[in-house]
């Protein structure tokens, strides 16, 4: 039986076999906007977040000094991202997704909330 992030279609809807961990930052923006169920994109949107984090936290930490603050915009950045994905709002280029969450993230250390 295959797992959900395994189903998830990939560019164009196609179905592809590979584990989320293993696509490309485009392959992911497509799965999330193709996804047919909420299970779906949750599975996508983790997989984003797993290998954005790290990167995204950095950025934040050096911008604002305080880990509490860097903690809190970096969860923001992927909130904020998560719901533009849900409305079809992604990144113009899906092979850009890292440039465009640091563009975010950016943007949440300015006005941390």
């Amino acid at each position: 039986m295959k797992k959900v992030q395994d189903r998830v279609p990939g560019a164009g809807g196609q179905q592809v076999d590979a584990p989320l961990d293993q696509r490309t930052d485009a392959e992911l923006v497509a799965a999330a906007l193709d996804a047919a169920s909420a299970q779906d994109r949750t599975a996508v949107y983790e997989a984003i977040a797993a290998r954005h984090q790290r990167q995204v936290l950095r950025l934040c930490a050096s911008r604002l000094r305080d880990p509490d603050a860097a903690g809190e915009a970096g969860q923001t950045t992927f909130e904020d991202a998560f719901k533009l994905l849900n409305v079809g709002r992604g990144p113009a280029d899906h092979a850009k997704l890292g440039g465009w969450l640091m563009n975010i993230a950016a943007n949440r250390c300015m006005d941390p909330r």
